[in-house]
């Protein structure tokens, strides 16, 4: 069964990697926008759990020092039973906000799609420089859509990581917010706006 729905999801998700190579630049080429988001064209991997990857994604990381959260499925197009889609914000948030608070590294995926784009954010919690911390946001995406965006974007300066309480007064129902070092919020967990920020996707 495994091997099946891997099949059927590489026959999903080969028409949106068909698009991406369609689109224009070399692959490698990088830039910036105002948005704080570094873009790369790269070739895209079909993994497993439905997650899209990267021959580089880890940038040289040693895996072996971060501490795995999984593949969190967050799929708002479903079209296979035996692919689990489990959307458990709250797990995001404890397992970011425990090794933030900890400084402690980590290593969580969350897969995301649409109708016509697939996405995986790939989340490393880690120390940037003497003793300051940050979140690297790295999301690979595929658009079916003629002239959609793909590849690796990267979130640029996710610098600050928030504890809220819920004014609903239970003690489960917190929240955390994720900022840039601009003091732009970037997203929370679980999301109380109803807009699910949980990957960053660019049109």
């Amino acid at each position: 069964m495994r091997k099946f729905t891997q099949l059927f999801l590489i026959l999903l998700v080969l028409p949106l990697l068909v698009s991406c190579q369609k689109m224009p630049g070399k692959p490698g080429k990088t830039s910036v926008n105002t948005g704080g988001v570094q873009s790369n064209k790269s070739q895209i991997i079909p993994g497993g759990n439905g997650e899209l990857t990267t021959e580089d994604i880890l940038q040289n990381r040693d895996i072996s020092l971060y501490e795995q959260g999984g593949s969190i499925s967050c799929l708002e197009w479903n079209p296979y039973k035996d692919l689990r889609n489990i959307c458990d914000e709250k797990k995001v948030r404890d397992f970011l906000w425990k090794h933030w608070s900890e400084k402690r590294r980590g290593y969580l995926r969350i897969v995301r799609n649409t109708i016509d784009w697939w996405g995986t954010s790939h989340i490393f919690i880690e120390p940037k420089e003497k003793d300051t911390w940050h979140i690297a946001w790295r999301t690979v995406s595929a658009s079916a859509l003629p002239g959609g965006r793909g590849g690796v974007d990267d979130i640029l300066d996710l610098t600050s990581v928030e504890r809220i309480a819920d004014t609903n007064g239970k003690p489960n129902d917190w929240f955390i917010v994720i900022k840039k070092a601009s003091g732009e919020i970037f997203g929370q967990f679980p999301d109380k706006s109803n807009e699910r920020p949980i990957s960053h996707r660019s049109n």
